[in-house]
């Protein structure tokens, strides 16, 4: 006959500490990547593109690329999911050469913390930080 040896449940204060941690490292973490957003906006037109990154001509852009330019230029301020939506290659400021004159546009990359993601990835952080909170109290009670 075999006998085990008995193992008692991990206490509470592991418990949260352990879940507080799992919160932040991990689910925080995947939660923010989600909320990663791409920003594509017209900034005017500029008399050396040399201060871009990246400078084309327009006419060398697909017709979905021409038709984002063409929205930024009207003043719209564009978000993308990904930075393979946004025009031109890359990342970095973009200058376009569009009838005879320098049109620079800014692309930046921000958290988007009002997105269902970003909201989700701070509730968790602050669950992550309440958990650990929590564990520290008790243990501190004990």
């Amino acid at each position: 006959m075999m006998r085990g040896v008995s193992r008692s449940p991990p206490s509470p204060v592991f418990m949260f500490f352990f879940l507080g941690v799992v919160l932040l490292l991990v689910v925080t973490t995947a939660l923010g990547i989600g909320a990663i957003r791409y920003e594509f906006r017209y900034a005017g037109t500029v008399e050396d593109p040399t201060d871009a990154r990246w400078q084309f001509d327009y006419e060398d852009l697909t017709v979905e690329d021409k038709e984002v330019v063409q929205r930024a230029m009207e003043g719209e301020r564009i978000v993308f999911q990904s930075d393979g939506l946004w025009p031109g290659p890359g990342r970095g400021d973009l200058a376009l050469r569009y009838q005879n004159e320098w049109h620079l546009f800014n692309r930046r990359i921000y958290f988007g913390a009002t997105t269902p993601f970003g909201i989700a990835s701070i509730a968790s952080a602050l669950a992550g930080f309440a958990c650990i909170g929590e564990s520290i109290r008790r243990k501190r009670r004990e």
